[in-house]
């Protein structure tokens, strides 16, 4: 399974996007669970980026 490894910083979000959009779709995923499933990634990215690692920035995988 394709991985994406990533500094956990909240500009990196349109790049984790992207690349969930990409697997979705090449999976045939349907364009309301792909929008559904976009909100809860962003979210969690959005989390993990803002308070995960304090002042530091670690990295994410996906």
């Amino acid at each position: 399974m394709p991985t994406l490894k990533i500094a956990a910083k909240r500009e990196n979000a349109e790049q984790v996007m992207a690349f969930v959009d990409g697997q979705l779709e090449a999976h045939d995923c349907s364009i309301k669970s792909q929008t559904q499933l976009d909100i809860a990634v962003d979210e969690l990215f959005t989390n993990i980026a803002s308070y995960a690692y304090g002042a530091e920035t670690g990295e994410a995988v996906i």
